[in-house]
């Protein structure tokens, strides 16, 4: 098949969103029937390859569409797509100098850039990898390194048994995911309740840890979320960094999706206290518009990331050549790793930082727009702070549902806005089970009469549910 018209292909997925829906509206039987096909034996003829590729992107979400507003995923900067197509093309192994020397600078590069921003110390350590859940495990597992300094020989010893990790309700679950694959288990995590605007109860979070030290169990660190997934709160940042210190505890920061806020000019103030943790994990495939997968982990001890994945193997041995080269190998439990740094050098270089602050902002003033719309509209009621850039809201019935029936309305609102492809939203689940529509923007081609489009649709689909769907 001809490379020009692949090459149309990616431009139109990358430039042409508005000619496809958010997501797919037909059914799984459909997708899986129209993409069926027998395992080749031999190549299939173009024509029919073409048709394949059509119906793949036609059956494909777009959440570089101005109206997908359902999840963090970003729409990727079509720079980045680019840089992903060359990255493909060279197809480094970015473990090791030796073969991968300039993806190793460019990625010692950008992480040099990351902690301009973030103001972390020199000495501090960084590495890509897939997503914020692989990254926050990275830093989870340098935490643990760093309390049980023989885990790899002896694994979870008496000691590791004792720790425990603190984490707010709202925050995502791959903290959990991570104490299990570090065979600490779950109930090393303790979940602390989160306050009335859905940040850790720092009361309740003291209380426990003196709980656990008087039952002779070892607290050991502390996560504090910037973004959270439901409604996008920001832990309060400087006071879990107080908290850490006076308790001798390991600060993460799980930034994956707020983190990169810091570089708006209105950036909430706790941002700026991301350089008090011990790591910090953010997402530049959130909200730097990179494409996936593209997530980075930064270690503010110097060596503890070699401590913890490091491994000396005679086919893996460093350069003899080049006594300043360096091997990535050593910071991440990947052997495999693709050109991640590319997706993010080659869009800064191309636009400069301040294109993208000014993105950032603009996803920002778009969450406030919105939450200001909903505050005027009789109909609607917002249910959480906007501090990023999350908005959570509900549909005001005529009549009183009960709690059940007034989530499934909700879930039915989601549902009709996407298949009327007026946007692709989402569901956030509160306190006392209440479930709301959310919108997220993190998408530099949504503009505001979208925004009001969906406010004023969101109350109109709700009133013709409720009428059709919920009025006995």
């Amino acid at each position: 098949m001809a490379i020009d018209k692949i090459g149309k292909l990616v431009k139109d997925c990358s430039l042409n969103w508005e000619s496809y829906s958010p997501i797919p509206t037909e059914n799984s039987s459909t997708i899986y029937q129209e993409l069926a096909i027998p395992f080749p034996e031999t190549a299939l003829p173009v024509k029919d390859i073409e048709d394949k590729l059509q119906k793949l992107i036609a059956y494909s979400g777009y959440n570089g569409h101005p109206r997908f507003l359902a999840y963090i995923t970003s729409s990727p900067d079509p720079v980045g797509v680019l840089a992903t197509f060359l990255a493909a093309a060279l197809n480094q192994n970015t473990n090791l100098w030796r073969i991968a020397p300039a993806a190793t600078v460019i990625e010692l590069q950008t992480i040099e850039w990351f902690k301009t921003i973030f103001k972390f110390p020199q000495q501090t350590e960084g590495v890509y990898s897939s997503g914020g859940q692989f990254a926050n495990m990275i830093a989870l597992s340098a935490a643990r390194q760093y309390f049980c300094q023989d885990v790899r020989e002896k694994g979870i010893s008496q000691l590791g048994a004792k720790l425990r990790f603190y984490v707010s309700d709202q925050a995502h679950y791959c903290h959990r995911q991570a104490l299990e694959l570090l065979g600490l288990g779950t109930k090393a995590l303790r979940i602390i309740p989160s306050d009335d605007n859905y940040r850790i109860n720092l009361d309740l979070l003291t209380t426990a840890i003196k709980q656990d030290r008087e039952t002779g169990a070892i607290p050991a660190v502390v996560i504090g979320t910037t973004g959270t997934v439901g409604c996008g709160a920001i832990d309060p940042i400087s006071e879990l960094a107080k908290i850490a210190k006076q308790e001798k505890l390991w600060f993460h920061i799980d930034g994956s999706y707020g983190a990169l806020g810091i570089l708006a000019e209105k950036a909430p103030s706790e941002l700026h206290h991301i350089n008090l943790g011990d790591s910090l994990v953010f997402d530049p495939h959130k909200w730097l518009y990179s494409p996936i997968d593209t997530a980075v982990t930064l270690v503010n001890h110097q060596g503890l990331l070699s401590q913890t994945f490091g491994n000396q193997v005679t086919y893996l041995e460093p350069s003899l050549s080049n006594q300043d080269s360096f091997d990535f190998v050593n910071l991440t439990p990947e052997n495999s790793r693709p050109f991640r740094a590319i997706r993010v050098w080659l869009p800064l270089i191309a636009r400069g930082i301040n294109a993208f602050k000014e993105s950032i902002e603009n996803d920002f003033m778009l969450a406030k727009y919105m939450a200001s719309l909903i505050d005027q509209h009789p109909s609607l009621e917002l249910m959480t702070p906007t501090v990023t850039s999350i908005v959570c809201w509900r549909y005001l019935p005529t009549h009183q549902l009960t709690l059940e029936r007034e989530n499934l309305l909700h879930r039915r609102i989601i549902e009709e806005m996407a298949q009327r492809g007026i946007a692709c939203i989402s569901q956030a689940l509160l306190h006392s089970n209440i479930i709301c529509l959310r919108a997220c923007f993190v998408n530099f081609r949504t503009t505001s009469d979208i925004v009001q489009e969906v406010v004023n649709k969101s109350a109109e689909i709700g009133q013709q549910i409720y009428e059709h769907e919920f009025i006995n």
